[in-house]
């Protein structure tokens, strides 16, 4: 393990981390964890924190399209997208 000393900026630039655990019907837990990016938003600008997501209007107009059409539609997730994104600066979690 490295051990990396940061800066007082570097430390009062760290994102927090969430986790949100829940009891499922069967009994099993489920844990999801993220980073609150929201005070990266005040060192950063928008377009460069912020990830290309449809609005929730564009996703229902686009349901109402495929359910009026018949279209078949499939829905998948690729686990962990997001942590494999190009990054060109180095981001902080408290956890």
């Amino acid at each position: 393990m490295v051990k990396v000393k940061l800066t007082l900026e570097d430390r009062q630039k760290a994102l927090r981390f969430l986790m949100f655990i829940k009891e499922k019907w069967d009994g099993t837990v489920k844990a999801r964890g993220c980073a609150d990016g929201r005070p990266q938003q005040q060192h950063s600008d928008k377009e460069e924190v912020s990830s290309p997501i449809m609005s929730l209007e564009a996703i229902m107009m686009s349901c109402c399209i495929d359910t009026k059409e018949g279209r078949y539609v499939v829905v998948i997730d690729i686990p962990e997208a997001l942590l494999h994104a190009d990054m060109n600066e180095s981001v902080h979690m408290t956890m």
